[in-house]
């Protein structure tokens, strides 16, 4: 802890070298980035908030300097496929979901526009292959005190295309569960589920239990309608629970309803379409165990 400035902060030199991967990474531009950047949670705990008066008198000089701007603007780095998001198609669809569940969008005032994707490290494959899909070559990012990875993609198109889909900046209050083809549903589910659903045996049961969970309660009461209308025999309660400070909303599937959504999530995949290994090889598991429903 000796060169933590008062046992807390690091060194200047070594904070700054640090913020610098993450200020390119983030695209942030300027001050304002930087704060938004530390309101997300995404701020390593050992860096302060407002650097430029821990730092100050240690080796401060400007936003520029800190952010690696230095107020000039740079050309882009890497690529994306900024029209992903603009036309239907299995995989798209997917991602959609995946970052319904586990993603954002934001856009600053430097009209800097960029989403991000987050999943655990053990999941790394399919975060590389959600990149090669949207022909992508963006890094994916970590840091040593923590299991999520990440990647960001700096877009203004895919920004508009995603806000226009969910109609809203902020899909966990005011997204609306969105206007999937009837066609794709499937791959939007599946992609939603990977990202914040689960499926797993009761200690003592043979049976798999499945369970989806979100923060909007408007979304979560959709998707339900639309599992009904498209699951024949589906019949689902929406649960809420609370979790600290905030509440959540959930979907339980027991035993033969699990088997249910994996029929649905999985009938159409293919060698490339886009899955959590692990989630669908419980699935196969659990279809397996009450094959014939």
């Amino acid at each position: 802890m000796k060169n933590l400035i008062k046992n807390r902060w690091l060194p200047f030199k070594e904070a700054s070298k640090k913020v610098l991967q993450d200020a390119q990474n983030y695209n942030l531009q300027n001050r304002k980035d930087w704060y938004e950047y530390c309101k997300c949670g995404n701020k390593p705990v050992e860096i302060p908030a407002s650097p430029n008066v821990v730092y100050k008198n240690r080796g401060w000089i400007s936003w520029g300097r800190w952010l690696g701007t230095n107020n000039q603007k740079h050309g882009r780095k890497w690529y994306v496929n900024d029209g992903y998001f603009s036309k239907w198609s299995s995989n798209m669809a997917y991602v959609l979901g995946f970052w319904w569940a586990d993603g954002w969008v934001h856009k600053s005032e430097k009209s800097n526009f960029v989403l991000g994707f987050s999943q655990h490290k053990k999941e790394r494959y399919l975060l590389n292959n959600i990149l090669e899909k949207m022909e992508a070559t963006y890094p994916i990012y970590g840091r040593r005190d923590s299991d999520v990875l990440h990647f960001i993609i700096a877009s203004k198109q895919m920004y508009q295309d995603i806000v226009r889909i969910v109609g809203s900046q902020s899909k966990s209050l005011n997204g609306k569960f969105p206007k999937v083809p009837r066609k794709y549903l499937p791959d939007f589910i599946r992609g939603y589920f990977d990202g914040d659903g689960s499926i797993f045996v009761i200690k003592g049961r043979k049976n798999h239990l499945s369970s989806i969970t979100c923060g909007n309660k408007i979304f979560i009461e959709q998707m339900r309608n639309e599992l009904e209308k498209n699951i024949k025999g589906l019949k689902l309660a929406v649960y809420s629970q609370d979790k600290l400070k905030s509440k959540s909303y959930m979907l339980r599937f027991y035993a033969s309803n699990t088997v249910k959504l994996g029929r649905f999530m999985y009938k159409n995949i293919t060698k490339d379409s886009l899955k959590m290994e692990r989630k669908y090889e419980l699935f196969k598991r659990a279809e397996g165990l009450l094959n014939g429903i």
